[in-house]
């Protein structure tokens, strides 16, 4: 197979982004017809009722979760074509993992984001909620509560990719089960660094999101430990 130059390689990466962009954009087009009925999912989810404070703000939210929508919808699509460069120079016996890696990515994404969004979430809102008072009342509005939710459900998707990233690396043998309890202290000092950075300024949901993830690298350590 002849090796492909820097001017192909920044070639295949344009027609790769362009594909998925594009199918982003459609996808978030179907996703802004379903926005309203998950806004009210949500809503019965964690709290009784939302209100907007500007007469865009209604707008804007439907657009950001039909942004989001989109994302989920056509994640496989963008999965695909990040396995299929990140495997392009792999030999072609190997190249089948990057069909397995592609359906398991996007099923543990999805399961990151239903824990997020039936648990944690809930969880967060409901734990919140408590600091109400006599003179306190809560009036949520809805872009608050759509930044707060999808700052908790979108990230947890993506933590959860962490076992399939550890696999596909061990399998290449660019890392190794030793090396990664040897980091496993750092490890556990970035995954709450990464829930400061990812969650909504509030101790609970940065501790709720560190959890996941050093469970998910303890079982990444496993995975490590079997393929290599």
């Amino acid at each position: 197979m002849a090796r492909l130059t820097v001017s192909d390689r920044f070639g295949e990466i344009r027609y790769r982004l362009i594909m998925s962009v594009l199918f982003l954009v459609l996808a978030s087009i179907v996703g802004y017809f379903f926005a309203p009925q998950l806004l009210s999912n949500m809503v019965e989810n964690s709290l009784d009722e939302l209100i907007f404070l500007s007469p865009t703000e209604a707008l804007f939210t439907r657009i950001r979760l039909a942004l989001s929508i989109g994302f989920i919808l056509s994640l496989p699509v963008i999965l695909f074509h990040v396995w299929r460069f990140a495997s392009r120079d792999l030999p072609r016996k190997k190249k089948f993992l990057t069909f397995f890696l592609i359906p398991a990515s996007f099923g543990l994404f999805m399961a990151g984001s239903f824990l997020a969004y039936k648990l944690i979430l809930p969880v967060a809102i409901n734990f919140m909620m408590g600091f109400a008072t006599a003179y306190l009342e809560p009036l949520i509005s809805v872009s608050k509560y759509v930044a707060f939710a999808l700052a908790i459900i979108l990230p947890l998707g993506l933590i959860f990719e962490l076992p399939l990233v550890i696999l596909f690396l061990s399998y290449l043998k660019i890392i190794s089960a030793d090396s990664m309890v040897k980091n496993r202290k750092y490890v556990i000092l970035m995954a709450f660094i990464v829930g400061a950075l990812l969650t909504p300024p509030d101790a609970f949901t940065q501790i709720a999101m560190a959890i996941p993830i050093i469970i998910l690298y303890e079982i990444s350590i496993l995975i490590a430990r079997i393929f290599n």
